[in-house]
């Protein structure tokens, strides 16, 4: 990798050191002797982006003004002039062409929303059709390769085709004909893919300005395609500080890797060596993890004025460790293991904990939230609140309810609040009590009252609560409810991998140990169980594998 700009300035800064708010503070620096637009800043995602925004705005500064303050996919887009969502690929795009190809393709997609609107999301895994991965694996080789002849050498040379499940059977000409067939249809439409703006601005030398000065957060999430680019912006700039830690490359996906970062030229570095957030016994344990990959530095960091814990337990013990006051990460491998112990603690606990990164769950779903919290309160005689009457009401068939009450909780909602408060009114004046009991729901339909009759209407497959396994996970549920249900609680946790976890704390974290995947990179499995270790601001628990050493136990314990 080339040197950015004139004079590179490496900072370090390990987990809760302040890199980010080090390099904010150079910023503000700079701005006081230069324009706005003499300064290039960027971030891989937007939330690294936001929490700079966030301290430049707490020094006074006026971050509208800093024009060149994005991601580098948006600069490109920038640079390359790209405003309308239609000079973008969508699904209905790749799902045309694949078809086309007699390939099997699903029409789903996603942006990543962390990291910018610009284009449709090739996302896949590996149960995913053989179209969406191959989709996905052309923009990966964009990543790394950049150019088309190292991108053909890497399609011939079966490069990567594990990692998105292309197997034996595929032969490498036939790979390479698609790749080729699909670049053509986008120059022949005019449209980009994610990857694609950056390979053009790279490619004809595009830039959104002529910076005198960058500046670079979290720049161990680059890809090579990025760091190029970069390097072919900032190639005049007199001075660029680049703000990484080795040990956080855990953005595979991007093409990130430790062998980009290290070999990372600087002209001066920068080691920050005090950790704010991490503990004393956490961060030995974490200094062990590093040591192991061969990260030095972590020597010269000072962990928090705390002591921290580090201790084993039991997944059956994990309830227990959850509480209300404290903030709590639990951490695993992958989605499926999240979601998996996401369903059965809930099922077994009846505790909903909410969801990192791409998993959102129940905890997080408001109309779900008041659902419950209505079947919940008519079990107990107690009125529910308008709100949580009407996200069931407007679920109900209109045939077992009183004429015209659909429509109006529907597409009517103040008259329908209003009707309800006179109703409740006039009760109350005939009791000479504020009438708060659950009659009044049940007076808005023909033949109900009481809740197993409506848990009844509930079964019915016309009652809608979402598509797929989610709406019927929530049939589920609120069809089981009994007067010796609890409440609804949602504990202060969150469930993710530790790949959603990076660049969050929490007063304590659970990591779900794991067998790395055949084929894996040590190095980069060590760090992301550094990620999962350093997020704890006191204590950390792991859960081992059972019947086996999980990756985590037998680094630490060494």
């Amino acid at each position: 990798m080339k040197k950015l700009g004139q004079k590179q300035i490496n900072i370090i800064g390990h987990p809760g050191t302040g890199k980010t708010t080090t390099l904010a503070e150079k910023l503000i620096q700079i701005l006081n002797g230069v324009e706005p637009d003499t300064v290039l800043c960027t971030s891989f995602s937007r939330s690294a982006a936001r929490s700079m925004i966030k301290k430049l705005k707490d020094q006074g500064l006026d971050v509208d003004s800093l024009k060149y303050f994005r991601t580098v996919h948006s600069l490109a887009a920038q640079a390359l002039d790209l405003k309308d969502p239609s000079q973008f690929i969508h699904p209905a795009d790749a799902s045309r062409f694949f078809n086309e190809m007699g390939i099997e393709y699903e029409k789903t997609g996603s942006t990543i929303d962390d990291i910018e609107l610009y284009g449709y999301i090739g996302s896949y895994n590996m149960r995913d059709a053989l179209g969406n991965r191959l989709q996905a694996y052309f923009q990966f080789l964009k990543k790394v390769k950049i150019y088309d002849g190292d991108i053909r050498s890497a399609i011939f040379s079966r490069e990567f085709y594990d990692r998105f499940g292309i197997n034996e059977r595929y032969a490498a000409a036939w790979v390479y004909e698609i790749y080729d067939a699909w670049e053509d249809e986008k120059r022949r439409s005019g449209k980009y893919e994610y990857e694609d703006m950056l390979v053009e601005a790279l490619e004809d030398k595009k830039f959104p300005t002529s910076p005198k000065f960058g500046l670079i957060d979290e720049a161990q999430d680059l890809s090579p395609l990025q760091a190029e680019l970069l390097s072919l912006w900032l190639e005049g700039a007199e001075e660029v500080y680049v703000a990484f830690d080795v040990m956080q490359t855990i953005y595979f996906f991007n093409g990130s890797s430790p062998s980009l970062i290290l070999s990372l030229p600087r002209d001066e570095m920068r080691v920050l060596d005090h950790s704010y957030r991490v503990p004393r016994v956490p961060w030995e344990h974490a200094k062990r993890i590093a040591l192991l990959n061969g990260i030095g530095t972590v020597k010269k960091v000072k962990p928090a004025a705390r002591e921290g814990d580090v201790s084993f337990t039991a997944k059956r013990e994990i309830p227990r460790l959850l509480n209300p006051s404290r903030s709590t990460f639990i951490l695993f491998r992958s989605n499926e293991a999240a979601l998996s112990f996401i369903a059965e603690l809930f099922r077994k606990e009846n505790i909903l904990v909410r969801g990192m990164g791409h998993i959102a769950t129940l905890a997080q779903d408001n109309y779900f939230r008041m659902q419950y919290g209505c079947i919940h309160k008519l079990w107990h005689d107690v009125l529910p609140t308008f709100e949580e009457i009407r996200s069931i009401i407007t679920r109900i068939p209109a045939k077992y309810l009183k004429r015209g009450v659909k429509t109006m909780f529907s597409k009517r909602p103040d008259e329908a609040r209003a009707m309800l408060e006179e109703k409740q009114m006039q009760k109350s004046l005939e009791i000479e009590t504020l009438a708060r009991d659950s009659s009044l729901f049940y007076s808005l339909f023909k033949n109900v009252g009481n809740v197993p009759e409506l848990q009844d209407i509930l079964l019915e497959p016309r009652v809608f609560f979402g598509k797929g396994h989610r709406g019927e996970f929530i049939r589920k549920i609120l069809t089981a409810i009994k007067p010796s249900s609890p409440s609804f609680s949602m504990a202060n946790a969150f469930a993710g991998t530790y790949h959603s976890s990076k660049g969050l704390e929490a007063d304590d974290v659970i990591l779900f140990d794991y067998l790395p995947p055949r084929k894996a990179d040590m190095f980069e499995e060590r760090c992301l169980t550094f990620v999962g270790l350093t997020r704890t601001k006191d204590r950390a628990f792991i859960v081992p594998v059972e019947g086996y050493e999980g990756i985590i136990e037998r680094d630490i314990m060494r």
